[in-house]
């Protein structure tokens, strides 16, 4: 028997509980679970349009699932979370979490939703399959070994850059992000009240006094970094903003 809890905010003790759970999932899987923007959402504890959902073992009460939702441009991405010792549940775990994910999203007028999923298990296949979720797009992982060659650095054009200077910089980046991010579900659309937190897990770099582009850099663990990552797929679905419960989902493996 498992129990269900879903929560529009998160305490300091709720984050420390998922963020065990998280890093379980680390060490079993050698990649970090959540994505960049949904974890910068749960380490805050929850903004408009966040939910976490949590399926906890009966007896010890501990989370064995986690789900979370975050609003984004004009759409909303959502994850799962299962414990290592509790993958065999992963069809019935998920299952009934994405029912309770997509009842929220419907009852807040629906949207497009996109689930991030690196290195796809079939557990996942029928699970996007069980929820009506279809393959939308592709990505893949560039690498390049650093540092650069003298003969690639020779042979690439110099800009001028500097770091992001708080205060200054905002309003610039701001219309260079949302236009080159216009479609974007989680990087367009961002604001100024939005973008501290950002700041705090990232750092930029920025092209010339008038502002052509923009870099980001996360820096991983080595942990991280060594996994051998594959390609990633996305399935979707029509969600109506009528607040029907046909969620609209995007499924990447």
């Amino acid at each position: 028997m498992v129990e269900f809890e879903i929560k529009r905010n998160m305490t300091p003790q709720n984050i420390a509980e998922i963020t065990q759970l998280l890093d379980a999932v680390e060490k079993a899987d050698n990649r970090k679970p959540l994505n960049d923007h949904l974890w910068i959402d749960l380490r805050q504890g929850g903004r408009p349009g966040f939910a976490g959902l949590t399926a906890r073992h009966h007896r010890t009460g501990q989370p064995i699932a986690y789900c979370q939702i975050s609003r984004g441009n004009e759409s909303w991405a959502i994850d799962l979370v299962v414990d290592p010792q509790h993958r065999n549940q992963t069809l019935d775990l998920g299952n009934a979490l994405f029912s309770e994910a997509s009842k929220i999203i419907s009852g807040e007028g629906g949207g497009q939703v996109h689930w991030w999923v690196c290195g796809a298990t079939s557990e996942h296949i029928d699970l996007a399959k069980q929820i009506d979720l279809h393959s939308g797009r592709t990505l893949l992982q560039m690498r390049v070994q650093l540092p650069l060659s003298q003969q690639t650095i020779t042979a690439t054009k110099q800009v001028e850059t500097h770091s992001f200077r708080v205060g200054i910089d905002e309003d610039a980046w701001l219309n260079v992000n949302n236009r080159a991010f216009s479609s974007h579900p989680e990087q367009g659309s961002w604001t100024k009240q939005l973008l501290p937190s950002k700041l705090r897990h990232t750092v930029f770099g920025l092209a010339s006094t008038k502002m052509l582009g923009s870099t980001s850099t996360i820096v991983r663990s080595a942990l991280t970094l060594n996994k051998a990552v594959g390609q990633n797929n996305c399935c979707s679905r029509d969600n109506p903003k009528n607040g029907s419960t046909r969620a609209a989902s995007y499924f990447i493996f």
